[in-house]
């Protein structure tokens, strides 16, 4: 790996660090409601983030994620950076539930699925 690589990779890791770091502690300003799944307990399940609502938040994680959305229709051009950019959405999906949630009431993972099937 190159010293340019190598710096990308080092911002992502920066980036992926900061969000861990803050979905951990400020949940305010990182911007998720908690989810509840139901499980063996009988907790109730309850898996409602409203897009609408959360499309005009300030938060942190929101405007990553709709940032990165907007990468998408373009992204093509970037494909030498294609690597840095999955492992990033990889990562905030595997956070935890809410995210997931987020990405696919926002048509995130519609997207993805487009963009990966060219068309004729």
């Amino acid at each position: 790996m190159d010293l340019k690589n190598w710096t990308e990779f080092l911002r992502v890791e920066l980036l992926a660090f900061a969000l861990s770091t803050l979905r951990k502690g400020d949940t305010s300003l990182y911007g998720l409601e908690r989810v509840e799944i139901a499980g063996e307990d009988g907790r109730e399940l309850s898996m409602n983030i409203v897009t609408r609502e959360v499309q005009n938040s300030k938060s942190l994680i929101y405007q990553l994620l709709d940032a990165a959305y907007s990468l998408l229709p373009n992204a093509y051009i970037w494909w030498r950076n294609f690597d840095l950019f999955f492992y990033l959405l990889s990562f905030i999906a595997n956070s935890g539930v809410e995210e997931k949630i987020y990405m696919i009431n926002s048509g995130f993972v519609g997207e993805l699925v487009k963009f990966s099937w060219p068309t004729k």
